[in-house]
């Protein structure tokens, strides 16, 4: 199993029961939401694509997501919008291969166009669309020309998710608007996440502190009771996520067990996966990579608004200091 299109293979689902059904007029009004902006976008795309049939413009796009600024504002909530900064370096093998997979469906609507699959050819074409800087650049100078101070626009160092993450912590925000199950993989307790907003002002809440008194999966469930969160977020890592792809056949269900029955010990879960026939080889680089897409999600760069300049997310070890460096 590797990480998909938008980050680990099954932990959306995985951590499904563990949501309960809210309105946001009821539970979050005057509250405010940060909302990761990138997932908006990529949602919008395939909102007017299924609404309309063809391929969105950047209009389009930009409608879709101010429609769910204006959703959120109708039921009383203040959003707090987060936007991308730069790239972050552990993701470069994961946008080199979306690149690759924009680039195929861009040649698969091509071949569809030739057929006369018109309906196929346009699924294609939004595939092959970018969510560029460019896009979200014209979402906030849109958003600010509406609603001016109504609605908080910020722009993260790097990932949203990690800005968030620093948001849900400082108390900034009361609560996180997401699609994406990848941010359970940044957040400690007390944090909030809300899946799937509906068009009703309905979300799924999920309390992220729930996570470590939980059961997940079967034959054989594994129980997160005695967990700490580091080796919830080195699980997260095992499975395969935007910042290391996971050794074949490792998935999120493989990935928990592995670390329950070691404990969280690295070099005997890599030695384990090595002696499972079932499993394939571990890469001779791949030890290096999971710790620095650990590292990343724990101590990736954020803005700091009180201090006004960045800082790691979490304050960085003397170790890890010496190893990497200070930034």
């Amino acid at each position: 199993t590797k990480a998909t299109a938008m980050g680990i293979e099954g932990l959306h689902d995985a951590t499904r029961h563990l949501r309960t059904p809210v309105r946001i007029c009821d539970s979050y009004a005057n509250k405010r939401l940060g909302v990761d902006v990138s997932g908006w976008l990529h949602w919008a795309k395939y909102k007017v694509l299924k609404g309309t049939g063809r391929v969105p413009t950047d209009a389009d796009i930009i409608e879709a997501c101010c429609s769910r600024v204006k959703l959120l504002l109708e039921h009383r909530a203040t959003p707090v919008l987060v936007f991308d900064g730069a790239a972050v370096p552990a993701k470069a093998e994961t946008d080199a291969r979306r690149r690759a997979q924009r680039e195929e469906a861009r040649q698969a609507a091509d071949d569809l166009r030739a057929a006369g699959d018109l309906a196929a050819m346009n699924k294609k074409l939004t595939e092959a669309l970018p969510v560029t800087h460019e896009l979200a650049l014209q979402l906030r100078e849109e958003v600010q020309s509406r609603w001016g101070a109504s609605v908080d626009c910020l722009v993260a160092p790097y990932e949203a998710d990690a800005q968030l993450a620093a948001l849900a912590r400082s108390g900034e925000v009361d609560a996180v608007v997401t699609r994406d199950g990848d941010f359970l993989a940044y957040l400690l307790p007390p944090a909030v996440v809300l899946f799937d907003l509906t068009a009703e002002g309905e979300v799924d809440e999920q309390r992220v502190g729930d996570l470590l008194d939980a059961t997940l999966g079967a034959s054989p469930p594994v129980d997160l009771s005695s967990w700490s969160y580091d080796k919830w977020q080195l699980a997260c890592c095992i499975a395969g996520c935007d910042y290391v792809e996971s050794v074949d056949g490792v998935g999120l269900m493989t990935a928990l067990r592995l670390v329950d029955e070691h404990d969280g010990d690295v070099a005997a879960i890599l030695q384990a996966i090595e002696d499972d026939p079932g499993l394939g080889a571990v890469p001779a680089d791949y030890e290096e990579k999971l710790h620095q897409a650990y590292l990343t999600f724990r101590y990736q760069t954020v803005y700091d608004r009180g201090t006004r300049t960045t800082r790691p997310l979490r304050p960085l070890p003397e170790a890890v200091v010496e190893r990497y460096g200070a930034a």
